[in-house]
């Protein structure tokens, strides 16, 4: 539970974005140094390094259940994924099979319907994180 195989971290002059490909799905993750900053600020862990920021989101968990919210194109669709500390928003490309988490909000920061879906896709997340599925 919560551990992570691997992650590949490829560096930009203008930040950075990490690959996460989960065990036994086929789907790459991808996470912009975007994300990592809000993560970071929101959750107020005044964390520097942006490797440490990296570890500290995997050492939470990666199982993110989400919700659809809208369709842009005919191969790509937003979508609100649930974390245990908050909300993860991003574009889901389908004939790459790719999910970009493009921002990060905490719990206190949802509104109105937000909270109603985190919610529901928490249920989710407990389930998964009750069960031990290393046994």
């Amino acid at each position: 539970k919560g551990n992570v195989h691997y992650v590949a971290i490829m560096l930009r002059p203008d930040g950075f974005t990490v690959f996460y490909p989960p065990p036994n799905e086929n789907i790459i993750m991808l996470y912009t140094s975007h994300f990592f900053k809000r993560y970071d600020e929101r959750l107020e862990l005044n964390l520097v390094d942006p490797k440490d920021k990296i570890r500290h989101y995997f050492q939470k968990g990666t199982h993110s259940p989400y919700e659809k919210l809208y369709d842009i194109d005919s191969n790509r669709f937003s979508f609100f994924a649930a974390h245990p500390f908050g909300v993860m928003l991003g574009v889901y490309y389908i004939k790459e099979n790719i999910a970009k988490f493009n921002t990060f909000l905490s719990n206190d920061m949802l509104k109105g319907n937000q909270v109603e879906k985190f919610e529901t896709l928490k249920k989710k997340i407990d389930k998964y994180t009750s069960e031990d599925l290393l046994d």
